[in-house]
């Protein structure tokens, strides 16, 4: 059987991979609206043309493939559905900790209770974790802690209230490096 530890860094090995994926294609994008471009602006007969041509197809082959990925990544996500939020954090939080050399920890703290959000929480997730990583890579080498705070806030005295119920209302989650 797979223990708790193998099971939270492959679920994170997922939502990490998930993350590059779709990185990924926003770069796999860019290559080819740029070489169109420069394709297009080139003119007949170029020698340069041939090399253009052969970059599109390959950087289409591998949106492609990158596509097939994605589709395979997100096969097995949940639809929307409302989440308990900050217990979707603690857990984002538990899964990059349990990765984390010595020198660096995670520190969460929730405030307040009945954080409900709707979303589908794989996403939610995936968008925590890679905060709690970008974070943790602002503190390396040296070492620090990541300190994530999760709080309903409350709207101003100058929202309005709507027939839902009170204008501004949200969830914040703030994380930030701290260096030792």
């Amino acid at each position: 059987t797979m223990t708790d530890s193998a099971a939270q860094r492959l679920q994170l090995l997922g939502l990490v991979a998930g993350t590059f994926v779709r990185d990924f294609n926003n770069q796999l994008q860019a290559i080819i609206g740029y070489g169109k471009l420069a394709l297009e602006g080139t003119p007949a007969k170029h020698g340069s043309q041939g090399y253009l041509s052969r970059i599109l197809r390959a950087a289409g082959r591998a949106r492609e493939a990158n596509a097939n990925l994605l589709d395979f990544l997100q096969s097995d996500q949940e639809g929307r559905r409302v989440t308990d939020f900050g217990d979707l954090c603690t857990r984002a939080g538990e899964l990059v900790g349990g990765s984390l050399p010595v020198n660096l920890r995670i520190e969460t703290r929730i405030e307040g209770a009945d954080l409900w959000v709707d979303g589908r929480p794989n996403q939610l997730c995936q968008m925590v974790v890679l905060l709690l990583i970008n974070a943790c890579r602002s503190v390396m080498p040296a070492g620090g802690s990541v300190r994530m705070k999760v709080a309903l806030v409350q709207p101003s005295t100058e929202g309005k209230a709507s027939a839902t119920g009170s204008a501004g209302e949200r969830i914040e989650c703030r994380i930030h490096g701290v260096c030792h």
